[in-house]
């Protein structure tokens, strides 16, 4: 489960990353050349995917980023400690099982994170390019420029 979700992260980030990349390269070219009564709402939108695209790039990493997990049996000095005459064999089944739950309740809570981060990655990329989307749509329409002149006038 583990391996699957550090994949998913990762080809989730080369996809953000790059678009994140182009979105930035486009919303300063606009900028530098934007004609303020409609191209700002290309650029708010555009800022808007790309700013939500590197929030999902950071949820990405927090998924792929490195964690202690509990691997199935035990070292060869666990078995060297269970041996000795003193220890009973429910004793050393109890120490296995208690080792055991541990280390199963340490991956839960692992695994727990990471998919809660790549879920969280995955709704902030579409999210995102959808909300930019909806912003530029919006200012192509001729809505906002409208409501752009009715505020300025009340100002």
């Amino acid at each position: 489960m583990l391996l699957a979700t550090d994949r998913q992260a990762v080809a989730l980030f080369r996809v953000y990353v790059t678009l994140a990349a182009a979105l930035i390269s486009a919303a300063v070219a606009g900028a530098i050349k934007a004609n303020w009564a409609v191209d700002i709402w290309i650029n708010v939108g555009v800022g808007l995917s790309a700013s939500g695209l590197a929030l999902a790039c950071w949820y990405c990493i927090v998924a792929i980023k490195t964690a202690k997990v509990g691997m199935p049996g035990k070292g060869a000095e666990f078995w060297q400690w269970a041996r000795r005459d003193d220890i009973s064999e429910d004793v050393a089944l109890d120490a296995y099982l208690t080792q055991a739950l541990f280390a199963q309740d340490t991956n839960i809570e692992v695994n727990r994170r990471s998919s809660n981060c790549l879920r969280m990655a995955k709704r902030l990329g579409v999210g995102s390019v959808a909300l930019g989307g909806i912003v530029i749509l919006i200012g192509l329409s001729g809505f906002a420029s409208t409501a752009w002149e009715a505020l300025s006038r009340l100002l």
